[in-house]
C-alpha cells in the first residue's frame, strides 16, 4: 500500500472493483431469495419487487442464474427456481 503523499507509486488494486462485485452479487442473491419463495415470476415482477434496474440487466442476471442451474425458464416470459435453489434457501420442495 502506498503512502497517501506518495505520487510516484501506482496502486495495482482498483478500489471500485470490489464495490461493483458486491452489487453484482447482491442483485443475484436478492433475485434468488425472491425466486425461491415464488411459484413463478417474470422480469417485471423482479423489477417491481426486488431491484429497480432495467429489463436488460435483470435478464442478464436471470441468464447467469440459469447457467448455474438455479433458475429455469417455464415459458418465454416466466421463470422459476429449481429444486436445487429452493433447497439452498430452505424452502420445502
Amino acid at each position: 500500500m502506498k503512502h497517501p503523499l506518495d505520487d510516484k507509486t501506482v496502486d495495482w488494486v482498483d478500489q471500485k472493483k470490489p464495490l461493483h462485485a458486491k452489487v453484482i452479487f447482491d442483485n443475484r442473491f436478492s433475485i434468488m431469495v425472491f425466486a425461491a419463495h415464488s411459484a413463478s415470476f417474470t422480469i417485471k415482477d423482479v423489477q417491481e419487487a426486488v431491484i429497480d434496474i432495467n429489463r436488460q440487466a435483470v435478464r442478464k442476471c436471470l441468464i447467469d442464474l440459469m447457467d448455474l442451474n438455479l433458475l429455469e425458464r417455464v415459458s418465454i416470459k416466466t421463470y422459476k427456481a429449481t429444486d436445487k435453489a429452493k433447497q439452498l434457501f430452505g424452502v420445502v420442495v
